[in-house]
């Protein structure tokens, strides 16, 4: 919900300074990975018994599909902000890989365990793993492909939202 209630903010906001602007997306862009990390909570029913298996899968869908929305809805709130306040060339691209650097943020924290918050306490030992991802390319294949595959489930999902519900005034 932490970026979807930025979003909020920053949207009915009249006028910010710019230095709080930045701030504030640089917060909601730690944070927005948070929403559809719920998604991989999935891997979690390995360790559910076989009695609870469907209730846990579909609590776990309840979720996921929630996290999935505040995503969207947080990205078409901030889509207006941006629009607003930054050439439309630059926002038409950030918003082109921005389900991508949020699923690498996915991957931070699922594979990797780091938090949002680690950024402040521990920005160095998170930017050697990225640096290693980035500069390693091969060695860090399941990074790549978790980014890649996962970023394109979330454009996709980003893209019925907007297709399906947006489209006709729903949300």
């Amino acid at each position: 919900m932490i970026p979807f209630l930025i979003s909020i903010y920053l949207s009915a906001a009249k006028q910010l300074k710019k230095t709080k602007l930045y701030f504030l997306l640089l917060l909601w862009l730690l944070f927005l990975p948070n929403a559809p990390y719920l998604l991989t909570d999935f891997i979690h029913l390995r360790l559910s018994p076989l009695e609870w298996i469907a209730f846990d899968s579909l609590m776990i869908a309840v979720f996921a599909i929630t996290g999935i929305t505040f995503y969207v809805l947080s990205i078409k709130e901030i889509e207006t902000v941006l629009f607003n306040n930054f050439k439309k060339e630059i926002v038409l691209k950030f918003i082109a890989i921005l389900p991508f650097l949020a699923s690498f943020g996915m991957y931070l924290g699922r594979v990797l365990r780091w938090n949002s918050w680690d950024i402040l306490h521990n920005p160095q030992n998170i930017f050697t793993d990225v640096f290693a991802i980035v500069i390693h390319p091969f060695a860090n294949i399941d990074a790549w492909l978790f980014t890649v595959l996962v970023g394109l489930l979330l454009k996709l999902s980003h893209w019925c939202f907007k297709k399906f519900l947006f489209k006709y005034g729903e949300v």
